[in-house]
């Protein structure tokens, strides 16, 4: 089941990286395996379905107010909701913590980057264009929470 759940991260973390968006299907199939092994009570963590609706809800309490101030996409609310009811609060605050740390890593060195361009073009009176035809860029946070969560998961079954 675990290997099963790396999987899933995995492809996760590879569609958001690549195209900064989470496919319903992967969420709804993950919320499917999370329920199929809280009803015949084979969960990995031996969460119980209190804990589990616990975490959903302490996932939607964490992330729903990033997207309603706009700063961050649905998918990513859905995915940490999911986390949660998979996971439980406990766990879920882990990789909240953790994948927003990777994530202003990620914002850091785009920030550098970008002063380094602008510095390298600004002797010579020019201005550097910005990612995505004039839209900031944006930060891959679901892939960076199915990287927590791995990571989350390794440090469990090491002990």
């Amino acid at each position: 089941m675990l290997i099963a759940s790396a999987l899933f991260l995995l492809c996760v973390a590879a569609f958001d990286i690549a195209r900064r968006k989470m496919p319903n299907t992967a969420l709804i199939l993950g919320g499917a395996a999370a329920t199929l092994l809280l009803s015949t009570h084979t969960h990995p963590l031996q969460l119980s379905w209190l804990a589990a609706g616990v975490g959903l809800l302490v996932g939607a309490v964490l992330y729903l107010p990033f997207y309603l101030s706009r700063l961050m996409a649905a998918g990513d609310v859905k995915l940490g909701c999911l986390l949660g009811y998979s996971l439980g609060a406990e766990a879920l605050l882990q990789v909240f913590l953790l994948a927003n740390v990777l994530a202003l890593g990620h914002s850091l060195v785009l920030l550098a980057l970008k002063r380094r361009k602008a510095a390298a073009l600004a002797p010579a009176g020019l201005a550097p264009a910005r990612a995505h035809n004039g839209k900031p860029q944006k930060i891959p946070l679901a892939g960076y929470m199915a990287i927590a969560t791995l990571a989350a998961m390794v440090m469990q079954a090491q002990g």
